[in-house]
């Protein structure tokens, strides 16, 4: 049994490996192939960067603030769900 569980460990681990390695190389593709295009068509346009850029660290504030309001959303409405189909480690389905 413990050798099944190490198996499992190691598949899990080189799976993760190899999502992490694609996400990293598709997105370093993407900045490429689409930064370069939207960034310099939009840039033509700009006479300064500063305020594009005060945008999005004003928008990224506003993310951060909003985060931890959504994840205890996000675990009232689990917690909810959990308490309404599922009871002694058993899942009920509700027909109408």
């Amino acid at each position: 049994m413990r050798r099944h569980q190490q198996a499992i460990t190691a598949i899990s681990m080189l799976s993760g490996a190899a999502g992490l390695t694609y996400e990293v190389f598709w997105s370093r593709e993407l900045v490429l192939i689409f930064g370069s295009v939207i960034g310099g068509r939009s840039a033509d346009g700009l006479r300064s960067a500063h305020r594009p850029c005060a945008g999005l660290e004003l928008l990224l504030v506003v993310v951060v603030l909003v985060t931890p309001v959504l994840f205890g959303a996000i675990r009232r409405a689990n917690g909810w769900a959990y308490s309404m189909f599922v009871q002694d480690h058993v899942i009920h389905v509700r027909r109408p």
